[in-house]
């Protein structure tokens, strides 16, 4: 979930109600969605994202 607004994201994991992730930041009004690692190799499977129109 991003509000450009308020600045506010959550990350949700496996369908969990409660978000993995939380931070404020209204520097960006918008993006892309990406993840990344320093040493390891990353893969994901059944990957989706989902949200609504602004």
């Amino acid at each position: 979930m991003h509000l450009p607004a308020t600045g506010e994201i959550a990350v949700y994991v496996d369908g969990h109600k409660d978000p993995l992730l939380t931070a404020k930041d209204t520097t960006f009004t918008s993006g892309r969605v990406g993840f990344g690692s320093f040493d390891n190799i990353g893969r994901t499977r059944l990957f989706t994202v989902t949200g609504s129109a602004a």
